[in-house]
């Protein structure tokens, strides 16, 4: 999708706008262009990026399934969809070979 690679490398360009005001029109644009195309896998690929990187985990989640759904196949969210699922896991699990220490 040509849309959504001219956006991202938009995003990476510009130096001269402070990161936070480019990620907030990026993640806007992208958003915009998630709706009209809900299949798109780059768009998920790279709000995944962008939601990741505003430490925003909730959406980050939503977009990194999303994008694995589209496409298992990719290795890049294949990874990150693994090291997700790992750090959820030992975020359930807690402690120590997964006991918790009581304080």
């Amino acid at each position: 999708m040509i849309s959504s690679f001219s956006i991202w490398i938009d995003f990476l360009r510009d130096e001269e706008t402070p990161e936070q005001e480019r990620a907030n029109k990026t993640k806007a644009d992208l958003v915009t262009l998630v709706k009209l195309h809900k299949d798109s896998f780059l768009v998920f690929k790279f709000l995944s990026v962008l939601f990741k990187k505003l430490n925003d985990n909730e959406n980050y989640e939503k977009c990194i399934k999303a994008a694995y759904k589209i496409n298992p196949k990719d290795i890049e969210i294949a990874r990150e969809f693994r090291l997700y699922k790992m750090r959820k896991d030992k975020e359930n699990r807690g402690g120590f070979l997964g006991f918790k220490i009581k304080k």
